[in-house]
């Protein structure tokens, strides 16, 4: 008996290793390739990349700057990583990219980990691939943003706040517990308070829901405050104590003015986040109400056997509200949304093969009943959108763009044989092949996409830069007129002037 106790438990150690290669060597690649290979976006990735090369050469890492200037929108958890990269690999496009793309590999880490830990294995792994291969959550692991860091801790708070709740009152729930508090202390370092108030509105949301307050005195609620000021106070009085315009300017301007007003001139229309949610969520996005469905209780006497579904449903909701009630409105905001989708997809996956819930078709056919709809529309959609995008190529003026007709042919052809082999796999073959296809063929998609997600910013000043450095000297001043360019100072690697210009800086 004891025997095959440990071997079973010999299996599942193996398994759990090889699922970590497997997934490191798919989605590592899927990140890695073409990492650093073209220029800086503008204006994120060219500012995110400057500030840390600045902390490098001044060692000054208590005080952020940008072209020499304090830089107090954001906190420095970020650019220290950065630094981290720098002085590891040296400065280059490819070491202030890896940290931005190593957050989201480890992202997908976690929410293969937190899937197998609630669900399977089987979804723990289609839910990291499906977030992996996502629109928004690809392309911003490929540009500079903050917005992948605080993704991951946040996941990581709300992830573990989870697995405290479904663990016994022990030593287990209060590991769980007192990963959340820095987790969101960490989320506040990266990106200021929206690290500390997400998770407590999700949380808050959720207990108040299912009336959980008794169990408060389980969340370690003392010593977990304690360990978030640990982490997340001491720089923010030290960059207080050394900059006194810091604390009006860090919280008042860039926390409330810029939520609550037009301060930042960023508004949107209040449907914007809608549009750039069912982009980033492509090509997963077609089944999302399925899973919806299939996670919600068939009766009101069910709703507590759905705590866990639930809560993987309140996460993104109240993410998106919070945004789309902001007058600063940015694409990347609604990234967090992403992870716990992700696992709910897989599981609906896995739910639909146990199950096996395929008929056979009037020809002879398999055929997935709870996917059809959504797979036809799937592949009309890639259709049409390839189609789009090979039409683009006699319409566009090339002359006016870095993009070449080469990027919309393999655009287009990439998008055309998704829905192809898609709908080939589902119509001939069982689910398993039909979700490999689809994934593999969207990896192909989006590696097509890779060289136009930055060639296509014409506002990269760097060959420019590769035409005057050969002429500079170390006594020679850039002097930048009305206008400032992000990258600039980082492709120049020296703090430029800045002469009549009104905005950032």
């Amino acid at each position: 008996m004891n025997d095959k106790k440990i071997i079973v438990r010999v299996e599942k150690k193996n398994g759990f290793i090889r699922d970590l290669v497997f997934l490191t060597v798919i989605i590592g690649l899927l990140f890695g390739i073409m990492l650093g290979s073209f220029p800086l976006a503008v204006p994120d990735g060219a500012r995110y990349a400057e500030i840390p090369r600045e902390m490098v050469v001044s060692h000054d890492y208590l005080t952020p700057h940008l072209n020499g200037l304090k830089y107090f929108e954001k906190p420095p958890l970020f650019y220290w990583a950065q630094v981290f990269a720098i002085k590891a690999f040296g400065l280059s496009e490819w070491s202030v990219n890896f940290v931005n793309a190593a957050f989201a590999f480890f992202t997908c880490l976690l929410v293969y980990l937190v899937g197998r830990k609630i669900y399977s294995r089987r979804t723990g792994i289609l839910a990291s691939l499906i977030l992996a291969t996502s629109g928004l959550f690809f392309v911003l692991g490929r540009i500079i943003t903050l917005d992948m860091a605080l993704t991951f801790f946040l996941s990581t708070a709300l992830f573990s706040f989870i697995l405290g709740t479904r663990a016994p009152p022990s030593l287990e729930r209060k590991f769980y517990m007192w990963t959340m508090y820095i987790a969101a202390a960490l989320a506040v370092m990266t990106k200021g308070l929206v690290g500390l108030f997400l998770p407590a509105l999700i949380i808050g949301a959720w207990i108040l829901f299912f009336n959980e307050w008794r169990n408060l005195k389980t969340y370690c609620i003392f010593t977990g405050s304690i360990l978030f000021l640990l982490v997340a106070v001491p720089w923010h009085v030290l960059v207080q104590l050394k900059n006194p315009e810091f604390f009006n300017f860090y919280f008042f301007e860039q926390h409330f003015l810029r939520y609550f007003t037009p301060y930042a001139g960023r508004e949107q229309p209040f449907w914007f986040f809608t549009a750039i949610f069912l982009v980033s969520f492509f090509p997963w996005i077609f089944f999302l109400p399925q899973v919806i469905k299939a996670h919600l209780p068939k009766k009101i006497a069910e709703i507590k056997k759905f705590k866990m579904e639930l809560f993987l449903l309140i996460w993104p909701l109240l993410i998106f509200l919070f945004y789309n009630f902001s007058s600063s409105k940015l694409a990347t905001y609604i990234l967090p949304i992403l992870p716990p989708l992700a696992i709910l997809m897989g599981d609906f996956f896995d739910k639909i093969m146990d199950r096996n819930l395929v008929v056979q078709g009037s020809r002879g056919s398999s055929v997935c009943l709870p996917i059809r709809l959504p797979m036809r529309l799937l592949c009309i959609t890639a259709v049409v959108l390839g189609l789009g995008a090979l039409s683009a190529i006699y319409l566009m003026d090339f002359s006016k763009t870095a993009l070449t007709s080469m990027h919309f042919y393999l655009i287009g052809i990439s998008l055309i044989l998704m829905a192809l082999v898609t709908y080939v796999a589902y119509k001939k073959y069982n689910l398993q092949v039909f979700l490999v296809t689809l994934i593999v063929s969207t990896m192909v998609f989006l590696l097509a996409v890779v060289p136009g997600i930055n060639i296509s910013n014409k506002k990269s000043i760097k060959p420019l830069v590769e035409l005057i450095t050969p002429t500079l000297t170390s006594a020679d001043e850039v002097v930048s007129f009305e206008s400032y360019y992000q990258d600039l100072p980082y492709y120049l690697q020296r703090i430029i002037t800045v002469v009549d210009f009104s905005g950032e800086l």
